[in-house]
């Protein structure tokens, strides 16, 4: 109960960051300073902040289970899929030995 009552208060927290920062992008274009640096910057702030904030709120609801999740396939169907689907033939590509130390240097580094 106690990690509930935690994360509702996160939550709540976010909640309200989210409010003033669209409440702040809003006042920005209702008095018109979008158009100078103030205004800029005010903008950016309030998408800086939603944003973080609304990750913030989407990680907790997913932890607490407050949204649906994805049902992943089991194991095993996944592997007769990938099974099932044939892989495109092409020809395979021919290994290069790669050059050892010995041949890969100059004259002047075998001379130090």
């Amino acid at each position: 109960m106690k990690i509930l009552r935690e994360n509702l208060g996160l939550a709540l927290i976010c909640l309200s960051l989210i409010a003033a920062a669209v409440w702040g992008i809003v006042e920005a274009f209702t008095t018109r300073i979008e158009l100078n640096i103030d205004g800029i910057l005010m903008v950016c702030v309030g998408l800086l902040i939603g944003g973080l904030f609304s990750l913030m709120l989407f990680v907790i609801a997913r932890e607490q289970g407050w949204l649906p999740t994805r049902h992943k396939q089991s194991e095993s169907a996944a592997t007769t899929a990938s099974t099932e689907t044939p892989r495109a033939s092409m020809p395979a590509a021919p290994k290069t030995a790669a050059p050892s130390s010995a041949q890969s240097k100059s004259p002047a580094q075998e001379a130090r």
